[in-house]
């Protein structure tokens, strides 16, 4: 069985790496604070010494990293993957990235004899710790056929969406989508506590309504409620719109509902909110309204 290395075990890379362990892959694992590692060596995983350690060890190397330049440094900085011989491995990149950065990069990992697929995910710690992560898959299609066994290990859904970086826009349209709602679903109850209105009826009306829809009902209990959850998503899913912003800027597209949901979250996080889960976005507009959206709901007669 082909050795697997895990690069970055925070949220989303520590549970992927403890599902290679338990579906029997030889795992080699390395994060820049080693305290991640820790508890993955204790259930079977080999901890690499550094970034080339792990490169020269593995066959495949799913890469979970923070950011654009974290991912440049890794993959092609001085003490990166590429700093060893890199014939015949495979990298397999599930970081939130750009178009841009993964055809770069992949011309740069094939240039040293290897291929990389970019394969960002959808379904959160959650879904990783499941192994029912949808994953999207940009990149050479033999290569993608020749790591199936370790990307169906880690998800459930799984497409080749096509060439280098078409799994990076698969993923921004699916941050797209999500943003948009969080925003959208937001501002619609916003309006109708400023105008009074009890907004847990409103919710009970429309929930299942022609607008249902999943994130509708996960983001009911925080808006009813009042209560945010702080796992710092808004400040990685703005990051990801960003990136958006950029492509289309570089590309000429037209999306003016992009760009508007952009400016909603650049405001939620210089307001200091990025700590928070995007579903927690009801903040924003409390604090610009200057009241709490649930202090909209009425207490029933006896």
């Amino acid at each position: 069985m082909k050795t697997v290395a895990v690069i970055g075990t925070g949220v989303m890379g520590k549970p992927m790496a403890e599902i290679l362990i338990k579906k029997g892959f030889p795992t080699v694992v390395f994060d820049a604070d080693h305290t991640k590692t820790e508890s993955l060596k204790s259930i079977g995983a080999s901890v690499a010494a550094s970034l080339a350690d792990a490169a020269e060890r593995a066959d495949a190397i799913v890469l979970s990293l923070p950011n654009v330049p974290v991912l440049q440094q890794v993959i092609a900085g001085p003490n990166g993957l590429l700093s060893v011989d890199f014939k015949g491995k495979t990298i397999l990149d599930t970081t939130t990235s750009t178009m841009k950065a993964s055809i770069e990069l992949a011309e740069r990992v094939a240039s040293a004899g290897g291929w990389m697929l970019d394969c960002p995910v959808t379904g959160g710690e959650v879904g990783a710790r499941a192994a029912v992560l949808s994953i999207m898959v940009g990149g050479d299609k033999a290569a993608f056929e020749a790591q199936r066994d370790v990307l169906e290990a880690l998800g459930s859904t799984i497409v080749h969406i096509g060439p280098c970086g078409h799994g990076q826009v698969s993923k921004m349209v699916n941050q797209m989508l999500m943003a948009a709602i969080y925003c959208s679903v937001t501002e619609s109850f916003s309006f109708a506590a400023q105008l009074g209105v009890d907004i847990s009826k409103i919710y009970d009306a429309v929930e299942h309504g022609g607008g249902k829809s999943g994130l509708l009902s996960g983001l009911r209990k925080g808006i009813l409620s009042g209560q945010p959850v702080q796992n710092h998503n808004m400040a990685q899913h703005g990051k990801d719109i960003d990136y958006v912003m950029e492509e289309a800027s570089r590309h000429h597209s037209f999306v003016p509902v992009a760009a508007a949901v952009h400016e909603t979250f650049k405001l939620g996080r210089v307001k200091g909110l990025g700590v928070y889960s995007s579903g927690s976005m009801f903040l924003l507009w409390e604090d610009l309204l200057g009241m709490k959206l649930a202090d909209s709901i009425r207490k029933e007669e006896q």
